[in-house]
């Protein structure tokens, strides 16, 4: 019943794959973007379509070890064999992956049969031949691993027999009856390469059980000493302390509590078993490790450079590039794409501005304004009109004159109120906008996220049946110079939905936009 296994580095390096059922929808890319680089890797489980993949840390070595499984048909042994073989190439390879200078693109996994050593481990009698050639894995470092050759059903059925006769077994089951993770056996002292039973730290010799737990009169002494000398591992418990104070920090910096909390989750999984630095304490690695993750999870993963898609988009002769700008009521829709449009003109862009908002009375007037102070075309046909009619009539427009920005703005709707969002969706879907982009205040937490999901959900929904479905490509913050280092309204949206921030808006006047820092971003969270 497993249908792929692999050990991967947490940035999506395969390492070692063994795939017994081929899985045409690719879960592992889906398992990195959507997990690994999202900060998530502290949740039990991850499907996508009919497979589910469930995965091991060894943190301090960087690796994750996932195993897929037909989610309808869930092995009762996943967990076992997770562990199994996480330790088994931790046993094998932690010493070389763990050497300073350690190169894993170098590293040799060659020798490491995981067949081999689940069935040695699992079976109490020892495979036959038979039993060996029918699960024959060819072991390919570029992640071809091993699978079973041809499409006989038999032997398909027969290799899933194997391990669900293998896997429950004692042999597996080698946690001591008050532990609940293997990891907690191992010494909490590094020893001495090679996995030797003694070692020395901070000029006190000592087994691996004694590493593990010292005696209580030396248990602070040794714990120092281990910390000056960088061979601390650290542990759940000693991290939660260090946990909690980050997650109240950035809870008091407007990220939602539901999400400081996860991302505190993943920071501890990513920490468990770790070895601490030398000469630090466990508060700064923690600090250390979530502004990494922060750092991750604000990266954009798509292109966020407007004047690069724009030059792009000229060079291949595509015509007028559009973003339509979408947001509840009273964001600042009008004013951020003003400053949009300031933005581009200053880098030798022509612009066009698309009034579809005719709905709320004032709108156009208001945008003809903001088009007559920045020297720019207006395009409107007044109130009543069908909003997506207007803006595929102004991109025509645009397109005939030369233009190379169209600008669409749309009216202000609150994200439950679906005849608005179903004329969004309609607008969007007929004319295939170049960018999507959502409008929220700095200011806001919980309220920000919930209207940025529900946009999506909505534009999915309402786009149902049409092809090619668009959603929000990108976030404009508006307000961000009124929240000083209370900036975690941009990590509850990124966090939820996984859409970049692109611009700020930071002041009242057509200059006041910039471009995102994720950097600065980063430093005010931990500030």
């Amino acid at each position: 019943m497993i249908d792929l296994f692999s050990i991967i580095e947490a940035g999506g390096t395969v390492l070692w794959q063994a795939e017994f059922i081929p899985l045409p929808s690719r879960p592992l890319d889906a398992l990195v973007r959507r997990v690994l680089l999202a900060e998530r890797a502290a949740a039990a489980a991850f499907t996508v379509g009919p497979t589910t993949l469930r995965w091991a840390l060894a943190a301090r070595l960087g690796l994750v070890f996932v195993v897929a499984y037909p989610t309808r048909l869930p092995p009762a042994y996943k967990d076992a064999l997770l562990a199994a073989v996480r330790d088994a190439f931790v046993d094998a390879y932690g010493g070389a992956l763990a050497a300073p200078g350690a190169d894993v693109d170098t590293l040799d996994v060659s020798g490491f049969d995981a067949r081999e050593k689940k069935l040695r481990a699992g079976s109490r009698a020892a495979p036959t031949q038979a039993d060996i050639d029918a699960l024959d894995m060819s072991v390919d470092k570029n992640g071809g691993g091993g699978r079973v050759d041809g499409t006989d059903a038999d032997a398909v059925a027969r290799v899933r027999q194997q391990f669900v006769e293998a896997a429950p077994n004692t042999a597996f089951d080698y946690l001591d009856d008050e532990e609940e993770d293997a990891d907690a056996r191992r010494p909490r002292a590094v020893l001495a390469p090679g996995g030797g039973g003694t070692g020395w730290t901070g000029g006190v010799s000592m087994t691996a059980t004694d590493a593990a737990a010292p005696t209580s009169a030396a248990s602070g002494v040794v714990s120092f000493f281990r910390g000056l000398a960088g061979v601390q591992q650290l542990t759940a418990t000693e991290l939660a302390p260090a946990l909690a104070s980050v997650r109240d920090a950035l809870i008091s910096k407007n990220v939602t509590a539901d999400i400081a909390e996860r991302l505190c989750a993943s920071v501890g999984a990513s920490l468990d078993g770790v070895t601490m630095a030398s000469m630090t304490t466990i508060t700064a690695t923690v600090r250390s490790a979530l502004r990494d993750a922060l750092t991750r999870l604000l990266t954009p993963r798509q292109s966020t450079d407007i004047l690069a898609d724009i030059a792009a988009k000229r060079a291949a002769g595509g015509g007028p590039f559009v973003i339509v700008y979408c947001g509840v009521n009273g964001v600042g829709k009008s004013t951020s794409l003003a400053k949009t449009a300031f933005y581009l003109q200053r880098h030798g862009l022509s612009v066009l501005l698309a009034a579809c908002d005719t709905f709320r009375a004032g709108a156009v007037e208001q945008l003809r304004t903001h088009a007559t102070c920045l020297g720019v075309t207006l395009y409107d046909r007044g109130y009543g009109r069908d909003a997506a009619g207007v803006a595929s009539d102004a991109i025509r427009r645009a397109r005939e004159a030369g233009t190379d920005v169209v600008l669409v703005d749309t009216a202000g709707r609150m994200q439950d109120n679906g005849p608005l969002m179903a004329a969004l969706a309609k607008l969007v879907a007929a004319n295939d906008p170049d960018r999507v982009f959502f409008v929220g205040e700095a200011l806001v937490g919980n309220d920000g996220v919930d209207q940025l999901t529900k946009f999506n959900a909505a534009l999915a929904d309402h786009q149902a049946g049409s092809g090619r479905v668009r959603l929000v490509d990108g976030v404009v913050l508006t307000k961000f110079d009124t929240v000083d280092d209370r900036v975690g309204a941009a990590v509850s949206m990124v966090y939820a939905t996984g859409v970049p921030v692109v611009f700020v808006g930071v002041g009242q006047t057509y200059m006041d936009l910039r471009t995102m820092n994720t950097g600065a971003l980063v430093k005010a969270l931990l500030r």
